[in-house]
């Protein structure tokens, strides 16, 4: 009998080594002809296995399948329990094969909540999965094995072999941490406190094994307008955030210059903005889209717009900075 060789779905036979009836050099001929082979097998059987794996999610079925946007935002659906809603930031693995989101009934105190999974394999899309009861805004880190989320403080879970663990508190101090990020230089950015704004700083620590620090980003980023979520570019080039005008919120852009010194906010303009709430602001992995929230009185969805040149024309556009 042959070796067997047991793969994931499959079973496959390698033949045995036969060299009866062969003369010495023949014999040594085969011999190494019939390992060569067996090992050419493996690895092609090897590959199959690797390929399979590493399958990426087709491109019809991203986004759940959705049909993408262009320049004029529309609502991204995302299933939720009936009296819930989808709102706030959402995120998405860097594969594409996984989508997080808030399910919330409301926006006070006694407002249910919690973190839902829809999750890509076996050729669809398989969910929601109640991922965190009682938890809120989801992010993910760089290599998007650690997730970030909100309970009353800051929190994370890390993802393992055979899924996410049970969220831990990430930092004891401050209290009051919303919308956790880390960049590629491995700085964590959240709002906190207030010291130079009247809702809450965008404010970056710095942490190391002895010590950390809490440092509010300067004016203009933090005024008596901004809103309290907020996006940083993985490189920190940019930072989204909505500021309160005339009762709503909309989403402005500044640019980071230096680390004391980014532009004034500029205004992402409509059909982005409206006289709704416009907030929750997360960027695609892939840099093409841009979701966010926006409430209205009557009801609060996701929305997800094509970002195109949207970034860079802004940053081409003659506005000053404010030095600190």
């Amino acid at each position: 009998m042959g070796l067997r060789l047991l793969g994931a779905c499959c079973t496959f036979a390698v033949p045995h080594l036969d060299t009866s009836g062969a003369g010495p050099l023949e014999h040594t001929h085969n011999y190494y002809g019939e390992i060569m082979k067996i090992i050419l097998f493996i690895i092609m059987f090897l590959f199959m296995i690797i390929s399979g794996f590493a399958q990426p999610i087709p491109i019809d079925s991203l986004y759940l399948g959705q049909t993408p946007p262009d320049s004029i935002p529309k609502i991204f659906n995302l299933p939720v329990t009936p009296g819930y809603f989808a709102g706030d930031r959402i995120a998405i693995s860097n594969d594409g094969k996984s989508i997080y989101y808030n399910e919330l009934n409301g926006y006070n105190s006694k407002s249910k909540a919690r973190i839902k999974w829809l999750r890509y394999g076996q050729n669809k899309w398989n969910g929601p999965f109640i991922l965190f009861e009682g938890y809120v805004s989801p992010g993910l880190s760089i290599s998007g094995d650690t997730m970030f989320m909100e309970y009353g403080g800051s929190f994370y879970s890390v993802r393992n072999d055979t899924g996410w663990e049970d969220p831990k508190k990430f930092l004891v101090k401050p209290n009051f941490v919303h919308y956790l990020e880390v960049t590629n230089n491995g700085t964590f950015y959240f709002t906190t406190a207030s010291k130079i704004s009247s809702r809450g700083d965008i404010s970056r620590i710095f942490m190391n094994d002895s010590n950390s620090s809490l440092q509010s980003l300067p004016s203009p980023v933090n005024s008596s307008l901004n809103g309290i979520d907020f996006y940083i570019a993985k490189d920190e080039s940019y930072i989204i955030f909505p500021e309160i005008i005339s009762g709503s919120g909309d989403l402005f852009i500044s640019y980071k210059i230096t680390d004391s010194i980014w532009t004034n906010p500029k205004d992402l303009g409509a059909p982005i903005n409206s006289s709704d709430w416009e907030y929750g602001i997360y960027i695609s992995p892939d840099n093409k889209y841009l979701f966010f929230s926006r409430s209205s009185h009557t009801a609060t969805n996701t929305y997800w717009v094509k970002i195109g040149n949207l970034i860079d024309n802004l940053k081409q556009a003659s506005f000053g900075f404010i030095e600190k």
